[in-house]
């Protein structure tokens, strides 16, 4: 919340781009009650979930990607301004950043892939540590 607005209160998601953007993590974590012990998941799952609201649907992750993010096992980069389509003048470069990122493949985003072999993952050990299973059909 932004005390400078008086009665009206700043939208949450724009609130915490603005402190991710000005390097303000531990006045987000203060606010969210947050401990400092947890101050680098805090930061990684800030970065995921602004990556996750980008504008263009094409800049975001996919789910699979989305969760090696939040597990610690695909490092996060740094996320395009979600809101910028918000803010008239303001041109965000990059995307090409951020398409690099969610390819993990590493194919040409133009074009499309065959996928010729899946397969089923029971778990995680993030799903583990929290005993979180997944429905069968």
């Amino acid at each position: 919340m932004d005390v400078t607005l008086g009665d009206s209160q700043e939208w949450f998601p724009l609130w915490a781009w603005r402190k991710y953007e000005q390097k303000q993590l531990k006045e987000l974590m203060m606010v969210c009650t947050i401990k400092e012990k947890d101050e680098e998941v805090a930061e990684r799952t800030l970065k995921v979930a602004l990556c996750c609201v980008q504008y263009r649907p094409e800049t975001r992750p996919v789910m699979s990607i989305v969760v090696k993010m939040l597990e610690g096992a695909l490092e996060v980069p740094e996320p395009l301004n979600p809101f910028s389509h918000l803010i008239s003048g303001v041109i965000e470069t990059g995307d090409s950043l951020a398409r690099m990122a969610w390819n993990v493949g590493g194919s040409d985003w133009s074009t499309s892939e065959v996928v010729t072999k899946s397969t089923v993952v029971e778990g995680t050990p993030l799903m583990k540590k929290y005993e979180i299973t997944v429905a069968s059909v």
